[in-house]
């Protein structure tokens, strides 16, 4: 194992010596590294027939009461989860979230290899707040924004007070038509991109290529718009309508960041009362 000045430890699986116990090839994935926040480990089959993980609970004396998930990196295997059996080839991805449901698994080819990981399951861990806006994205590139708004929706009630989420609701309700963008916006716009009042936009000079009358990027065909590049992909969609009750003009850039896709999303409204 390697450690790259202590931010980050790397091993190779066949460096990780197994050890044979309880039938099988264990392999001290989480002690070999020092993962401390959650259980992984590996198994192995040499051979077809060999059994790979061992039949067994979350609730025994050597248990630790975890969810556990199952991943074949390579080979395949047979899984049977309380009786009922599941073909596993490379790749496939096994969840247990029930403790006490009785699970094991045969090799049925050369070279099986398992990886397990585990957290606790009366202390889940909480939500990533990325998780939220990026599963969003299918949803809105459908153009079924009630879908993103319930997704979006879900991260802030669990991250209230996370920037990205907020605005990324926000964007997501005005497409929807929802007054609670207009409120979202009055009581939390903090310099995001929206003025001090939550209701003038800033101009940004990174958006030259398409900008409104108003210095508020817009995409071609908006009132105020001029001809410009594609907008990015979490600009409102080409049919659009502003809803009758209020006017609403929405602007949303993505700026993506290495390959980890690492995302930022601003989002700029202009929200006009009623007339």
């Amino acid at each position: 194992m390697t450690d790259a000045n202590g931010s980050a430890r790397v091993a190779s699986l066949s460096e990780i010596e197994p050890i044979p116990v309880a039938g099988g090839l264990y392999h001290p994935v989480r002690r070999t590294l020092g993962v401390r926040a959650f259980g992984v480990n590996a198994y192995t089959a040499r051979s077809a027939g060999e059994q790979v993980i061992e039949p067994h609970n979350e609730t025994g004396s050597g248990a630790g009461g975890q969810e556990e998930l199952y991943v074949v990196l390579s080979g395949r295997a047979t899984f049977s989860v309380d009786g009922e059996e599941h073909d596993a080839p490379a790749g496939t991805l096994v969840f247990v979230p029930d403790v006490g449901a009785k699970r094991s698994a045969v090799a049925s080819e050369d070279g099986t290899v398992v990886l397990v990981v585990g957290g606790p399951a009366d202390r889940p861990l909480p939500v990533s707040p990325f998780e939220y806006w990026f599963v969003a994205e299918g949803p809105y590139r459908r153009r079924d924004y009630r879908q993103a708004v319930e997704i979006a929706s879900e991260g802030f009630a669990e991250w209230p007070g996370h920037p990205v989420i907020h605005f990324q609701l926000a964007c997501y309700e005005a497409l929807d038509g929802r007054r609670e963008a207009r409120a979202r916006l009055r009581g939390r716009a903090s310099g995001q991109g929206v003025g001090a009042d939550g209701l003038r936009p800033r101009r940004d000079p990174r958006r030259a290529g398409l900008r409104g009358g108003n210095g508020l990027s817009a995409r071609e065909g908006w009132p105020g718009a001029v001809p410009g590049p594609p907008a990015p992909s979490l600009y409102p969609a080409p049919g659009w309508t502003r809803p009758d009750s209020y006017a609403s003009t929405t602007a949303c850039t993505r700026s993506r960041r290495s390959s980890f896709m690492r995302t930022r999303a601003t989002c700029v409204f202009t929200v006009v009362s009623e007339t």
